[in-house]
C-alpha cells in the first residue's frame, strides 16, 4: 500500500527542514563569532598610545606657529583611564579660567612629556586577574637599564593607561 503523495512529501521535507535550520544556525553562529575583534591587550594598548603621542609631537608650522596632530591627541586621550581623563578635564577647565577661551582636555597632554626616554624593543605584559583587572607592561630597549614598567587598568572591557598628573600649582592673585 502506497501512502498518499502529500504525506510522503511531508515526511521527506521534515528532515530537510531540520537540516536547513541547523545549517542556518551554524551560519549565524559563525558570522556572529567573526563579527568583532577582541579589544587589544595591555601591550598593544600601550604601543598604540606611544605611537599616537609620537604622531602628535609638536612641530613648527610654515609661519612659525606651533602645530600638534589634534586627532592623534584625541585618540591617545581615549586610551587613558577615566580618572586620568577627569584630571585632564579639570586641568583644561583651570587653564580656560586663567587664560580665557576654551581648552580641550586632550590638549593638556603635552606631546613629548608622556613618552619613553628610549627606543622600545620588547613589550611583555603580566595581567593580574583580581577586579578591577590590572596589568603591567615591561618595556625594554636595546641598552642595559633601558626598561620601564607601565601600569594599566581594565575599564569597561578596555585596557587603559593611568597617568600620574601632578597637581596644579595654586594660583594666587
Amino acid at each position: 500500500m502506497r501512502q498518499p503523495t502529500a504525506q510522503r512529501d511531508g515526511q521527506r521535507s521534515a528532515p530537510r527542514r531540520l537540516a536547513l535550520r541547523v545549517a542556518l544556525l551554524l551560519v549565524v553562529l559563525l558570522f556572529g563569532a567573526c563579527g568583532e575583534d577582541p579589544p587589544p591587550g595591555p601591550a598593544a594598548t600601550l604601543q598604540t598610545f606611544l605611537r599616537l603621542m609620537d604622531e602628535s609631537s609638536i612641530r613648527s608650522g610654515p609661519s612659525g606657529e606651533v602645530l600638534a596632530d589634534e586627532a592623534a591627541l584625541q585618540e591617545a586621550f581615549a586610551l587613558l583611564s577615566h580618572n586620568t581623563q577627569t584630571q585632564l578635564r579639570e586641568r583644561a577647565d583651570l587653564a580656560a579660567s586663567l587664560a580665557g577661551g576654551e581648552y580641550d582636555a586632550w590638549n593638556i597632554l603635552i606631546p613629548g612629556r608622556f613618552r619613553l626616554r628610549f627606543e622600545p624593543v620588547t613589550f611583555d605584559e603580566v595581567i593580574q586577574e583580581e577586579r578591577p583587572r590590572r596589568a603591567t607592561v615591561s618595556v625594554r630597549g636595546r641598552a642595559p637599564g633601558e626598561q620601564a614598567d607601565i601600569p594599566l587598568v581594565e575599564e569597561d572591557g578596555q585596557w587603559r593607561i593611568p597617568l600620574e598628573i601632578p597637581p596644579a600649582a595654586e594660583t594666587t592673585f
